[in-house]
Parts: structure tokens; C-alpha cells; sequence
């Protein structure tokens, strides 16, 4: 499994790294720009991304902003929903508005930092990422 995370906090994004590293081989980028190029290029390169972790607040493109332009790059090369990566929204803000708008655009999941290991393993398998028995 191929993960990629976005976060402009160096901290959180080490974080996330360790925490989905022992399930999958993870890509860490700055912002939402970088993370809409990984995602297009890992894709036209035969190595899509299963899932994408978005921090909502970022320079240059934000988390919201990056959703959707790879959701909008889904649709241009696949009509199978199955094949979309999952993408899991990551903020330090509990903001309702910014939470029903992901889900609009087509986010999978929510979570609010700081996520604890057992929240993410959780959410994961509620995915279908990581088997029940992982959890």
C-alpha cells in the first residue's frame, strides 16, 4: 500500500509518518500543490496512491483545495470508484463548515489532530486499508 501525506508542519507530518509507516510505504509533502503533483504523478507513473492525508491548512493550495483537484484528476482517468484513492482529511481546527465541505468534495474521513495511533489504525480499517485483525 502507497500513502500520501501532506502537511506543512514538519512535526505533523513526521507523526503521520510514523504512525502509517508500518502499513504502507508513505510520501510526505509540504502543501497542497505538492501534494495534487505526487498524486498525478504517482498515478501516470503505474504507482497510484491508495490513500491521501490532507491537512486542511496549508500554503500555496490548502487541504480543501487539493481534495478537490485530485478528485476532479480521478475522474479524468478512471469511472470506478473503487479505484479512487481514499483521502482522509487532517486538521487541528473542529470547524463543521470546513467538515461537511470535505465531505462534499469527497473525502472519506475526518480526523482532528492530535490523532492518537489507535484513532488511525481504527479509521483505517473502517476504510478497508488495513484489515480488522491489524486493528
Amino acid at each position: 500500500m502507497r500513502i500520501l501525506i501532506a502537511d506543512d508542519e514538519v512535526v505533523g507530518g513526521m507523526v503521520l509518518n510514523r504512525f502509517l509507516s508500518p502499513y504502507a510505504s508513505c510520501d510526505v509533502v509540504e502543501n497542497g500543490l505538492q501534494a495534487v503533483e505526487a498524486f498525478e504523478n504517482a498515478w501516470n507513473g503505474g504507482t497510484a496512491y491508495d490513500a491521501v492525508f490532507l491537512d486542511i491548512v496549508m500554503p500555496r493550495m490548502d487541504g480543501i483545495e487539493a481534495l478537490e483537484a485530485i478528485r476532479t484528476f480521478e475522474e479524468t482517468v478512471t469511472t470506478s470508484i473503487e479505484a479512487r484513492a481514499k483521502i482522509v482529511m487532517v486538521t487541528a481546527y473542529d470547524n463543521y463548515k470546513r467538515t461537511l465541505s470535505a465531505f462534499d468534495l469527497g473525502c472519506d474521513a475526518y480526523i482532528i489532530k492530535p490523532a492518537e495511533p489507535e484513532r488511525i489504525k481504527e479509521m483505517m480499517a473502517e476504510l478497508g486499508l488495513i484489515s480488522q485483525s491489524a486493528y
